[in-house]
């Protein structure tokens, strides 16, 4: 029966001697993996990339952005009116014809107001400036 106690004893001690010599193994490694980190402070780690480059496009442009006023002065609102919407129409019935459809034209201001003259002479109570100026500016995309 002592026997097989020395047996147990020796078994014992060879798998403690084992497991400390796989503990020292790991021990080694991990101090030389902590050792070789302090080799890269304050230097750029050979892990990094850098890329650099340039590119260059050309193309034709396929969409032209043009804004125009019609501007007229007449006695009378009605009046400066009819003569921008003559001048207005004629300009859609040519653009018309260059095939440029109703989407790609619009109205992005309209305006009346009177012309005023600065002076130094004060104008009679109740009267008013007699030239009245009409814009209508139109907005319009060409594809």
């Amino acid at each position: 029966m002592e026997d097989k106690i020395v047996q147990a004893r020796a078994r014992l001690y060879k798998s403690g001697a084992l497991f400390l010599l796989v503990l020292s193994i790991v021990g080694v490694a991990y101090f030389f993996s902590v050792l070789k980190q302090y080799h890269y402070i304050g230097r750029n780690a050979p892990s990094n990339i850098t890329v650099s480059g340039t590119g260059e496009v050309v193309v034709i442009p396929d969409i032209a952005t043009v804004s125009y006023a019609v501007t007229e002065e007449a006695k009378t609102a009605a009046e400066a009116q009819q003569l921008t919407a003559r001048k207005g129409n004629d300009v859609k019935v040519f653009l018309k014809e260059k095939k440029i459809a109703d989407k790609d034209i619009k109205t992005i201001e309209y305006s009346i107001s009177p012309k005023y003259e600065y002076t130094y002479k004060e104008c009679p109570p109740g009267q008013f400036p007699s030239i009245i100026v009409m814009v209508n500016r139109l907005f319009l995309d060409i594809q």
